[in-house]
């Protein structure tokens, strides 16, 4: 799946946001704009998978998510212009970052990784084409799309 993308819920202030990264921009949707922003701009940038993906600006379309959660089967979030699917649960463990690279500043992250064997991603309508890329871990398998829950922060 080329966008790195992902659904973080239950932050200050803010419902839920879809974050979609490719190498021709930033989209969020949500109720919450700023919140989506703030989101991109503090943490999501700096994880791995988003940091070859460069964030000069975000563009935002407002839309409202029903999501599901089943930790053995996926997740799924369905909005009105955008939808995202993660299924087929390999694996779950716990990941932990003490030193997690904020920028200039660190903070801690744990949470409990679930690698996924297939993903969806649409907006507008429209599918994006591909699928995750799976492969042997060193602590089991790992994959592009994943569920990251049970999800804290020290900073």
């Amino acid at each position: 799946m080329a966008p790195q993308h992902g659904i973080h819920r239950q932050q200050p202030g803010a419902g839920a946001a879809l974050l979609i990264a490719t190498r021709q921009g930033w989209r969020s949707y949500g109720t919450n704009g700023y919140f989506a922003e703030n989101l991109a701009s503090e943490l999501t940038r700096y994880f791995p998978e988003a940091a070859r993906f460069p964030l000069t600006e975000i563009t935002h379309t407002q839309d409202e998510f029903d999501v599901e959660l089943d930790i053995g089967r996926g997740f799924r979030a369905v909005g009105r212009k955008a939808e995202l699917e993660i299924s087929g649960v390999l694996d779950r463990r716990q990941f932990s970052a003490p030193d997690f690279q904020l920028g200039e500043s660190g903070a801690a992250l744990s949470n409990v990784y679930l690698p996924c064997s297939a993903g969806r991603l649409s907006e507008f309508g429209v599918e994006w084409p591909g699928s995750p890329a799976v492969y042997p871990g060193p602590r089991g398998p790992s994959s592009s799309a994943y569920i990251a829950v049970a999800e804290s922060w020290v900073m």
